[in-house]
This record gives C-alpha cells, sequence and structure tokens, in this order.
C-alpha cells in the first residue's frame, strides 16, 4: 500500500481505464464524422486521396479498434490487436498524399 492508502495496482487500473475510455471516445467520433459523409469531411479526406466510398469501411475500422479497446479491459490481448485499427487507416492512405507526398525514401541498403 502506498503512502494514501490506495493499492498502487488499483491505482493503475483506474488510470488505465480511463485512458481506454478517452481513447475509444476519439475513435469514435473519428468514425461518425467518417460515416456523417458531411461535404467538409469529405473534402478533407478527398483531399488526401481518399475516396467518398471508402470512409465507411475506414469507420469501421475505427468502431472495431473502439471496441476492442474497451472489451480489452477483460481480455488483454484483444486491447494489443485493437491498437492496429488506426495504423491501418494510414495505411491506406496513397503514398502520393499526404504529410510525405514528394519525398522520396532514400535506401542506403538497396542502392537507390
Amino acid at each position: 500500500m502506498d503512502q494514501g492508502g490506495q493499492d498502487p495496482e488499483f491505482t493503475m487500473f483506474v488510470a488505465t481505464v480511463i485512458v481506454t475510455v478517452l481513447l475509444a471516445a476519439l475513435l469514435g467520433y473519428a468514425a461518425i464524422r467518417k460515416l456523417s459523409h458531411r461535404e467538409a469531411v469529405v473534402r478533407e479526406y478527398a483531399d488526401l486521396g481518399v475516396p467518398e466510398n471508402r470512409l465507411n469501411s475506414l469507420a469501421g475500422v475505427l468502431l472495431a479498434g473502439a471496441a476492442g479497446l474497451v472489451l480489452g479491459l477483460a481480455w488483454a490481448p484483444l486491447a494489443v490487436a485493437a491498437r492496429a485499427a488506426p495504423r491501418v487507416e494510414l495505411i491506406d492512405r496513397p503514398p502520393s498524399r499526404g504529410p510525405f507526398a514528394g519525398r522520396r525514401c532514400e535506401s542506403k541498403v538497396y542502392g537507390r
């Protein structure tokens, strides 16, 4: 027990629950934005090279990630798998768009 009378493991669990719920809420918000198909959202993703018909599938990935995070509180391996959901969205982005547009990867290994 620490000085405040609380068990450190309990304190850590509470912090984990709070962070998990906040992350799941943010993923849910991002998914709802995509599902809304509002003009500003569609234009934002079109500028990144993502067609409107892909927004629903990206939202599904984010919702699955949010559910996996919350359910991962009960079963830790599910939470680890759920962490991949936001990265899938980034993988789907074409390399010619986004923050690295126009940059070439110079590889010393392959002599390019």
